[in-house]
């Protein structure tokens, strides 16, 4: 029954999308005015190399299954740029898993103070509530503290 709900309001949408494409041009609409058939951006905010942020999750997981952590780390940090420059032109949340995934792969470099790093740039950000990561960042911030100076 939910389902069919969902198709009836899907319909419904499509059908006020062509009567109003129609009212505005005096017949049906051109097969270039139906969004499905704009032509997709390749470059501006939130992207990175022709492809959106969201393009390139299977890649940099790939990298990191195998083991390519300095690859993995720098095309992260492109997309953490990327899904930044979105959030401040769009005024939407940055995605956190890109910020989650360097932050994981410092941990395993015993690198804490870039992991430090990437989740305060995350805390910085307009971000989602992911208690996840900033008890993530309290907890390094108090390993960070009991660590001896040198």
């Amino acid at each position: 029954m939910e389902s069919f709900l969902i198709i009836a309001i899907l319909v419904a949408a499509f059908i006020v999308l062509v009567r109003s494409v129609s009212r505005k041009t005096g017949g049906p609409a051109p097969e270039s005015d139906l969004p499905w058939n704009k032509p997709k951006p390749t470059s501006g905010p939130g992207y990175y190399k022709g492809k959106h942020f969201t393009a390139y999750v299977e890649d940099f997981k790939a990298l990191k299954r195998e083991g390519k952590l300095d690859e993995t780390e720098e095309l992260l940090l492109h997309l953490v740029d990327a899904t930044e420059a979105e959030s401040k032109a769009d005024g939407m949340v940055v995605a956190p898993a890109y910020y989650e995934h360097l932050a994981i792969i410092y941990r395993k470099q015993n690198e804490r103070e870039k992991e430090l790093a990437i989740l305060d740039r995350y805390a910085a950000q307009e971000h989602p509530q992911e208690a996840k990561l900033m008890e993530r960042r309290e907890k390094v911030r108090k390993l960070l503290a009991q660590k001896p100076s040198t």
